[in-house]
């Protein structure tokens, strides 16, 4: 993630949020709850393409490539649409703990399993107007939690972990206007450190990954954009078809060559 304040945009403005985060940089990157550690993992889209300042930052400088998914391999029905914000087996080891007091919330929290409809991606705010929006919602629906957790009652450590298990993505869908160029939009969710779903890369230190559906080449217009500085275009597009075709994946993806004037 390049930002360097990622997931701190509406501490500035939610004064009820910053009560359940210490440590907000700290606490978002390693989220404890009942015994287990969670992190949020982020699959990041531009829903733009093709575009100057674009190709510098991620494309190799124009050497690269761009690979474009219609919208349409993404579960963007609101009715179905895929909700983390809880993890069921957050709830489901809780209660495997011995923790009554999650009986009464089971029913509804475990409708926040991931959906079999597939991911669905959720576009990033950028401006003050957007941020300010979101805090205001926060404030009305945390502000009783903080009333009912500064009572310190026995109930309290399971508000501070149910609020930020909730939060926990909702933070990283808000980022610094200076990105607002890079219009993007992500999938996310989140994870205990054990999980299965949980991979190892092939850098040193080895970094965790969640591999998500697949979502490319299997949506008809999808297709592949050749860099503007990449040496050999006709060689290129004749590379990436022939790979294609090998797939079977050629008859609905297009290979295209990059309109953008750069030397």
């Amino acid at each position: 993630m390049n930002d360097p304040e990622e997931g701190l945009r509406l501490f500035n403005t939610s004064t009820a949020l910053s009560k359940f985060y210490l440590n907000p940089k700290n606490d978002l990157t390693f989220i404890k709850s009942n015994g287990l550690e969670y992190s949020v993992y982020a699959s990041s889209f531009t829903l733009k393409i093709d575009r100057l300042d674009l190709w510098r930052a991620y494309g190799g400088d124009g050497s690269g490539y761009c690979l474009v998914t219609p919208l349409k391999a993404f579960n963007q029905d609101v009715k179905t649409a895929h909700r983390s914000f809880l993890p069921s087996n957050y709830v489901e080891r809780a209660e495997d703990a011995g923790n009554n007091a999650l009986s009464d919330l089971t029913e509804i929290l475990l409708k926040n399993k991931v959906s079999p409809f597939g991911f669905s991606l959720y576009k990033i705010k950028y401006s003050d107007e957007e941020v300010n929006a979101t805090s205001i919602k926060l404030e009305g629906s945390l502000s009783p939690l903080v009333d009912f957790k500064m009572k310190k009652t026995d109930l309290s450590p399971l508000v501070d972990r149910v609020v930020t298990m909730m939060t926990a993505e909702l933070l990283h869908l808000y980022k610094n206007k200076e990105y607002a160029s890079e219009a993007e939009a992500r999938i996310l969710k989140i994870l205990p450190i054990d999980s299965d779903e949980l991979n190892l890369d092939a850098s040193n230190p080895p970094k965790l990954f969640n591999k998500s559906n697949s979502v490319l080449f299997e949506i008809p217009q999808s297709s592949v954009v050749v860099g503007p500085k990449v040496s050999d275009k006709t060689a290129a597009v004749l590379h990436i078809k022939h790979r294609l075709a090998k797939k079977g994946l050629l008859r609905h993806s297009n290979v295209l060559i990059s309109d953008v004037k750069y030397r």
